[in-house]
């Protein structure tokens, strides 16, 4: 679930060696990600984890279109 992708987020910015405000955003990013999807698992994008840490929409681009019956 979230934390899942919080704890990823964290990881993949710690082997990227980004700065700490910079991987905290990640995970955050990725945690927010994973709970606007339906199910148990992120399926956000690598693209969407960091265009919602640099302040995009906080909605995963394939979860919107499955809520309203999109593909």
């Amino acid at each position: 679930g979230s934390g899942d992708a919080f704890a990823a987020g964290i990881l993949a910015g710690l082997l990227e060696a980004r700065a700490p405000r910079a991987t905290l955003a990640q995970g955050i990013a990725a945690a927010e990600l994973a709970m606007s999807t339906p199910g148990d698992a992120c399926r956000a994008s690598r693209a969407e984890v960091e265009e919602r840490a640099a302040g995009g929409e906080a909605r995963s681009k394939r979860g919107a279109g499955a809520r309203s019956g999109q593909s």
